[in-house]
């Protein structure tokens, strides 16, 4: 495994894997939205279409089957750079169905992960661009964390817990389980609310030791598969993972 991150392609290969199985679930998730939610999808296509003039298609169960049939293409075939920018541009009139993005943070991740995917595939898999989509991607990954632990940290109740407890609350996962009152108490709240905070905000060190990178790393996994077990945000937790093998590479690049 440490041979496949320290090598550009390999590690870029992996990237890549990983991301087509995030697009996948995000394929199959839109697939039951459409079918068990059509009236509650905000804003209205009806709506959409009139502002960009009616020509886009862009009916949501179209998208989500194209997604997905786009992301086992790629897996099965990754040198099929047709594949990469079809799903692109699938990604972006996804986008302009929701006028933007249906979840927020994991959809600019994919994002993150897709735009550099794409300039390797049409480069022909230059090695210069190949690194380069490695430090893109490694870097935005890094920043997401630190910046969202910034944003957290202005906040005064992620340093009291009450934050957490009120996000808690509002989670119909969350609330179906014992886990709510778990989180009721004001000490295993604020408990948790500043390991979140001391995780993102600590996270760029992740960059300047293997070491302190494989903590992080498995730290993140747990981290969000705990997020995908509590809150049932799962969208989470396989774009984000998406780009770890990235991040390894940059801390190994700059250690050796």
């Amino acid at each position: 495994m440490n041979s496949i991150l320290l090598d550009p392609e390999s590690c870029l290969g992996l990237v890549r894997t990983l991301a087509m199985i995030a697009f996948l679930f995000q394929g199959l998730e839109e697939l039951s939205l459409e079918s068990s939610s059509r009236s509650l999808l905000f804003p209205a296509e009806s709506e959409v279409r009139r502002f960009f003039g009616g020509f886009l298609p862009l009916n949501l169960r179209s998208i989500a089957l194209a997604r997905i049939a786009l992301a086992l293409w790629i897996l099965m075939d990754p040198s099929q750079s047709v594949a990469i920018v079809l799903l692109f541009v699938a990604s972006w009139l996804r986008s302009v169905r929701f006028l933007g993005s249906l979840n927020g943070g994991s959809d600019t991740m994919s994002q993150v992960l897709l735009i550099p995917l794409v300039l390797v595939s049409c480069s022909g898999g230059s090695s210069a661009v190949t690194k380069g989509a490695l430090l893109w991607i490694g870097i935005q990954s890094v920043l997401s964390y630190f910046l969202s632990g910034i944003r957290k940290a202005k906040n005064r109740g992620w340093w009291d817990g009450v934050a957490l407890s009120d996000f808690a609350q509002r989670s119909r996962v969350l609330m179906a389980s014992s886990g709510a009152k778990f989180l009721r108490i004001p000490l295993v709240a604020r408990t948790l609310s500043l390991t979140v905070l001391m995780f993102e905000i600590l996270f760029p060190l992740s960059l300047i030791s293997l070491k302190l990178c494989s903590i992080f790393l498995v730290l993140g996994v747990m981290f969000h598969f705990g997020v995908f077990l509590a809150f049932g945000l799962n969208r989470f937790f396989w774009v984000w993972i998406s780009s770890y093998p990235a991040i390894y590479f940059i801390a190994s690049s700059f250690l050796s």
